[in-house]
């Protein structure tokens, strides 16, 4: 017996009192324990269209509604509800196969008849709709199921799609708003990978297997699996992954691959669920692992928290997670390599910077200059004389410098090294230049997953490809410059890493509304983010699936008045709500300063630090630096601008923006 259970079924028990939940989780183990069901209470609807319909009894007032297929053994339980309101919710849904999709699609119709007992009106054909140069069949393909093409044709502007959001399935609308976005048909269905087409049944044995069924649809393939997920729900992040995701996931891929995506998108998600994917097909090599890296200590104990989640014990022990700066200074401590490895922003380098920058002649640039150079050419071309430096390419510096000027600065640069020299000490970047050069030819790893990859910069990349030997479920990297922390650039090519042929990208955000969305999307209007190679990357096509609050705009009031804002908002923030609420500031100070204001107000605050988000007490707000809530996500979000207009500035603010989920407040 082949049981699935819905998202919206999901959905239904989450808000079960507990005990009807209770007794809803024991009738799914007995369907599947259960060879003879007289004894549920098993039976067809009556008044409704679709045969496959069936409903069973949870309790003397819940009833759990199926489509199912007995004579094959399959059943999905699709809702559970009060009797009457149960029966009512089935009379207005379809359960139909999509042939163009191969999946299973649940959607609302309009009542046959009205209460008046008149027919709804015809759609008017004649008129004039976005999709009218699409055929019926390249409208299925999109999504859409075959009974609802009338309406789709009816949609004259973006706004009446928008509108008709909750009439149509996921599926149906992520693919024709693609289409309103500007994306040709082809496109379309490129960039959502629906590569499906045949003949499918009600039937048919591979239909809820399919990647498109298993957005909306979750199989359990054993009893155990069964046990776990009704003892342990799972959040729905990790059950449902949309078609465009798990194609990503589930793939032997040949070589290197890049996903790019904005804000929401489920990169990270892609990522651990490959990370996942990896421990459970890839034969197991002696002594070597899976590794997950990403840029920071913080996100990485994150992803360990999140991994630990979706992971059985076994698949855990074949992963190891470490952020970039550990994996360099490991292969550093294994060839015992005695340099101390310092971190660029740490107060002992800047007094080294103030030191070298003695050496600028009369005649040269800002000191800002010198930095920006050290880091975007110096730096990752790992040059340590003036003739290299006059042989390396500074292509995408804004200031051009004749040879005599490069020869002129050069002392800057040269006192530096010298000063780092002396006292034993290497940055994190030449720390990677080393681990390199040490590991060459050694291959620790059978495959790497890298998370947030803009912020990596062409050495680090470098040394992550010579940990792995090319070739197939090599390298899968996953980011979006949009989201550029720090200053090092990222060129894929630059680290030998060719994603030639295997470079894909989401488009649909998970996460924010679509109000808090389109806001943080005008903040970075015309400004360019690069492809994490050599092109171009833009968010044309990217959409929240979500709607709410428009976000409150406070930048115009004065401090005062500013600070008194957001203590009246917190105040109306339940108290069992306060903790998936973050104060997102632009430096440490701040936090302090925001600690300092909510532990007068009496409302009981925690700093994020290293610590996660587990186990926190529901009454607590959490307040934190920008960088610290990278990867993380919230309900409710009041960010603290940067004073700065620069594009730094601007990027820290459009992080801050994005990890709202419902509210997003802008001081």
């Amino acid at each position: 017996m082949n049981i699935a259970l819905s998202q919206g079924f999901l959905d239904c028990l989450a808000r079960l009192p507990a005990p009807v939940s209770k007794r809803a989780r024991e009738l799914i183990s007995r369907f599947r324990s259960t060879p003879d069901l007289n004894g549920l209470n098993f039976e067809a609807i009556q008044g409704v269209r679709d045969r496959n319909f069936f409903s069973t009894r949870v309790d003397i007032h819940y009833r759990a509604i199926l489509w199912a297929s007995p004579e094959h053994g399959n059943y999905v339980f699709l809702w559970i509800d009060q009797h009457d309101d149960a029966y009512a919710w089935a009379r207005r849904t379809r359960v139909a196969v999509n042939p163009e999709l191969g999946a299973l699609q649940v959607y609302s119709v309009e009542e046959t008849i009205s209460q008046n007992g008149s027919a709804p009106a015809a759609i008017d054909q004649t008129q004039k709709g976005m999709f009218s140069t699409l055929r019926d069949r390249e409208l299925m393909r999109l999504g859409v199921p075959e009974e609802l093409i009338s309406l789709v044709r009816s949609i004259a502007t973006e706004d009446e799609l928008i509108s008709s959001e909750s009439k149509l399935p996921a599926l149906a609308y992520q693919g024709l708003f693609l289409f309103t976005a500007g994306y040709s048909y082809d496109e379309a269905v490129n960039a959502l990978e629906r590569n499906v087409s045949g003949s499918f049944s009600p039937d048919d044995d591979s239909l809820l297997k399919s990647p498109e069924s298993r957005s909306s649809f979750y199989l359990i393939e054993d009893d155990q699996e069964l046990e776990e997920m009704l003892d342990a729900p799972l959040e729905k992040w990790r059950v449902f992954l949309h078609p465009t995701q798990r194609r990503l996931v589930e793939r032997e891929w040949n070589g290197p691959v890049k996903v790019l995506g904005g804000p929401g998108t489920g990169k990270t998600v892609v990522a651990l669920h490959r990370a996942r994917w990896l421990a459970q097909n890839i034969p197991e090599e002696p002594g070597k692992k899976i590794l997950f890296t990403t840029f920071t200590v913080n996100l990485a104990e994150d992803i360990k928290t999140f991994l630990t989640q979706i992971c059985g014990p076994e698949e855990l022990s074949r992963i190891e997670v470490k952020n970039i700066d550990m994996v360099a200074r490991s292969i550093l401590r294994q060839h015992r390599y005695d340099q101390t490895v310092m971190f660029e922003n740490s107060e002992e380098i800047r007094e080294l910077w103030s030191e070298a920058l003695s050496e600028i002649p009369d005649d040269s640039l800002p000191n800002d200059f010198y930095r920006e150079e050290w880091e975007e050419v110096i730096q990752p071309n790992n040059i340590r004389d003036i003739e290299s430096y006059k042989a390396a390419s500074r292509i995408g510096r804004k200031v051009r410098l004749a040879r005599s000027q490069l020869v002129r600065i050069w002392p800057v640069f040269q006192r530096y090294l010298d000063l780092l020299h002396e006292r034993g000490w290497i940055e994190s970047q030449d720390a990677f230049f080393v681990a390199e050069k040490l590991s060459k030819g050694q291959f620790p790893y059978q495959s790497i997953v890298i998370d947030e990859t803009q912020d990596m910069g062409i050495t680090a990349l470098a040394l992550l490809r010579s940990l792995v030997p090319e070739g197939s479920n090599d390298l899968f990297l996953v980011g979006d410059a949009h989201q550029t922390l720090y200053s090092r650039k990222t060129v894929l090519s630059r680290a030998r890493i060719n994603v030639r042929g295997r470079s894909r990208k989401l488009f649909l955000n998970y996460r924010t509304t679509r109000e808090i969305g389109e806001w943080a999307v005008r903040y970075l209007q015309g400004i360019d983010a690069s492809d994490l190679d050599d092109g171009k990357d833009n968010l044309v096509g990217y959409h929240s699936l979500l709607s709410g609050m428009v976000p409150l705009d406070y930048r115009n009031l004065v401090p005062e008045k500013k600070i008194a804002e957001v203590r009246a908002y917190l105040e109306t923030v339940p108290e069992t709500e306060r903790s998936s609420t973050c104060i997102a500031l632009p430096s440490s100070n701040a936090v302090d300063d925001w600690q300092s204001y909510l532990e007068s107000w009496g409302i009981p605050s925690i700093k994020l630090e290293k610590q996660n988000l587990q186990g926190l007490a529901s009454n607590t707000v959490c307040i934190a630096t920008i960088h610290r809530i990278k990867g993380l996500e919230f309900d409710r979000v009041v960010v603290k601008m940067p004073s700065d207009n620069s594009l730094r500035g601007k990027v820290l603010a459009f992080v801050a923006a994005t990890r709202a989920k419902r509210e997003l407040i802008v001081l």
